[in-house]
């Protein structure tokens, strides 16, 4: 009798946490979705980058990665000279979709770069002596670009890179 118990208790147990899996959901955590922002500093900047909209893209899906830099408020000011996104392997710049704001002015002189990411350079309102974005307290510079997922790519969450090129002065 005691081996009949357990060849149908197996089973029943097993039945009832499939259930249990069907009507209560999965664990919190596979729910939750992937990070959407990336903060990090070096001396006296602070860097975000984010995805702006849904991190996790199907092949056709466009992406838009925004970033950010702006001054810790401490030390002296920074000039950024070039900002620049790196878009993953094989995403395609959607044209006319990436912009610079700087001092309330977008679309500063951008550029496209071989490996299909893009970089801005300030073309107005720059510093005199080293050239480029001032960033200090409440003068941050973004950088903005939307990719085209490539088809053949898996669905997931993928990021960009980016790179920036930075001057000290005080004035």
């Amino acid at each position: 009798m005691r081996r009949f118990i357990r060849r149908l208790a197996i089973p029943v147990a097993a039945v009832t946490a499939a259930a249990g899996l069907l009507v209560l959901g999965t664990p919190a955590t596979a729910d939750e979705a992937p990070p959407t922002t990336f903060t990090g500093t070096t001396d006296n900047l602070i860097f975000t980058k984010s995805v702006i909209g849904n991190a996790a893209v199907h092949p056709g899906d466009t992406v838009t990665y925004k970033t950010e830099i702006k001054h810790n408020e401490s030390g002296i000011e920074r000039s950024i000279a070039k900002i620049r996104d790196i878009p993953p392997a094989g995403f395609v710049l959607v044209p006319g979709s990436a912009k610079a704001t700087y001092l309330g002015v977008t679309n500063r002189a951008i550029s496209n770069e071989s490996d299909g990411g893009v970089s801005a350079k300030c073309s107005s309102g720059c510093t005199f002596l080293v050239g480029g974005f001032v960033v200090k307290k409440n003068q941050p510079v973004t950088l903005e670009a939307t990719y085209t997922v490539p088809v053949g790519t898996a669905f997931g969450t993928y990021d960009s890179g980016m790179l920036f090129d930075v001057n000290a002065f005080s004035t």
